[in-house]
């Protein structure tokens, strides 16, 4: 089976950064399009106006932040990728953007900084593999890549 277009979510994790370094395993081995996604939880109706304003660019400077730590591993091995900032529950939402992108893999670290409700809830990669029908690669915590 060849993944040509990977999909890796990022939340700024230590996890999330290794599974951007198998992601760059896998892209140098003849992959032809990488995605990175960020997805926050969903901005409640009643915030409007300014309010809103304000939240909305400190989100996407947060992921812009994210995103660049993780392009560092892409740009070392001179693999360009897209990026994607998601709103919404983390493990669907994801899910569904990588089916969406006509992904062919989702690559994510085994624990990240998923919201309070991950820890009642379950994991994001646990809500990701239920709620998607593409392969899901999991990289453990602690996992070393040369």
């Amino acid at each position: 089976m060849s993944f040509l277009k990977l999909f890796i979510p990022v939340d700024g994790s230590d996890n999330s950064k290794l599974a951007c370094q198998a992601a760059v395993r896998m892209a140098e081995a003849g992959n032809k399009k990488v995605i990175l996604a960020h997805c926050h939880d969903p901005i409640p109706q009643r915030i409007q106006g300014h309010a809103l304003e304000v939240l909305e660019e400190d989100l996407k400077e947060e992921a812009d932040r994210i995103f660049k730590e993780c392009r560092v591993y892409f740009d070392q091995a001179h693999i360009p990728v897209e990026t994607l900032v998601l709103y919404g529950s983390q493990g669907p939402t994801l899910a569904e953007a990588a089916d969406e992108q006509g992904a062919d893999v989702i690559i994510m670290g085994t624990r990240g900084l998923g919201n309070l409700g991950s820890l009642v809830l379950g994991s994001v990669s646990n809500a990701v593999i239920h709620n998607t029908n593409l392969p899901v690669l999991l990289v453990p915590e602690k996992k070393e890549f040369d």
